[in-house]
């Protein structure tokens, strides 16, 4: 069952996420605060894991072993970097410092440093390092 809400609740989230397609093809920049590296967060073409959401859900929930803490935790705002090779870096969860993290939390980040490649975004048809956010609720 928790899977099942992983899959459909992450879908839903991921496909709203802050980077896509924007109809002026006018990409937008900033320095990423843990990188200082300067990353796109909006793109003419979104990074794409390979299969799509319903492919990098499954991979999510496939691979995530839920840790024992004291209080369950259902909701993570996870935020990474794809960069032009398709590598995710700097996965991070969003407005925490890495003392700041629960076990669930490191969790969700070491499933995103084990992912396979994924295709690049594209700015003016150059692949460029895009920050995306995955919220995902269980």
């Amino acid at each position: 069952m928790q899977i099942i809400n992983i899959l459909i609740l992450a879908q839903l989230l991921f496909s709203c996420g802050a980077t896509g397609k924007i109809g002026d093809d006018k990409c937008k920049t900033e320095v990423d605060t843990l990188t200082g590296q300067t990353v796109y967060t909006y793109v003419d073409e979104r990074p794409e894991y390979p299969g799509g959401n319903s492919a990098i859900i499954k991979f999510f929930a496939e691979n995530y072993k839920y840790p024992k803490q004291e209080q369950f935790q259902a909701t993570f705002q996870l935020e990474f970097i794809v960069n032009e090779h398709g590598k995710i870096v700097a996965p991070r969860i969003k407005g925490k410092q890495q003392e700041q993290l629960t076990e669930a939390e490191k969790e969700a980040i070491r499933i995103l440093e084990i992912m396979p490649e994924w295709e690049p975004g594209k700015c003016n048809n150059k692949k460029v390092p895009v920050k995306v956010f995955f919220p995902l609720k269980f």
